[in-house]
């Protein structure tokens, strides 16, 4: 049972990263479409 506690808890740590990992990529992808509106509203 023990063994199955590791191994859920290292799918856990697997997933937490990976949703952390989406959102800060979700993050540069706002500014950097923040970044376009702004040049393109200069144009």
């Amino acid at each position: 049972m023990e063994e199955y506690l590791i191994e859920v808890e290292a799918v856990r740590e697997y997933f937490k990263e990976g949703i952390q990992n989406a959102l800060e990529r979700y993050e540069e992808y706002i500014q950097m479409e923040k970044k376009t509106e702004v040049l393109n509203w200069q144009n």
